[in-house]
């Protein structure tokens, strides 16, 4: 992973993972400025779809999808730092966190299986 400081104040996060005994690749950038988080862009692999309800969420979170039902995946919870902060194998279509496990601050939900991956933007108020 890299993390590099840009022009405006903003920073740049690129990185790769290897899901599931380094079967799949998958490869992500997300641009960082002082407006907030431009969306992630998948450079490789299948993105999945999956929605986090409700955001901001200040109580608990879900995250929900019906593309793999039934086919384990890995929720990842990152912060802005780049670090893995919470990692967790779920067979079920939808996930629901309580909030007091992160501090306030915007993080990011990664959410793989072997058909692909995709990130999503969670604020916690």
């Amino acid at each position: 992973m890299s993390i590099q400081q840009k022009n405006d104040s903003g920073f740049v996060i690129s990185g790769c993972s290897w899901s599931f005994g380094g079967v799949a690749g998958d490869a992500y950038l997300i641009n960082i400025d002082s407006s907030g988080v431009i969306p992630v862009l998948e450079l490789e692999g299948t993105k999945i779809n999956f929605t986090i309800s409700p955001n901001p969420a200040t109580l608990h979170f879900s995250i929900g999808t019906s593309e793999m039902r039934g086919n384990c995946k890995r929720l990842e919870v990152i912060n802005l730092l780049g670090e893995i902060i919470y990692s967790e194998i779920y067979l079920y279509d939808t996930i629901t966190l309580k909030c007091d496990r992160f501090l306030k601050g915007i993080y990011f939900i990664k959410l793989q299986s072997e058909k692909g991956s995709a990130v999503q933007k969670l604020i916690i108020d």
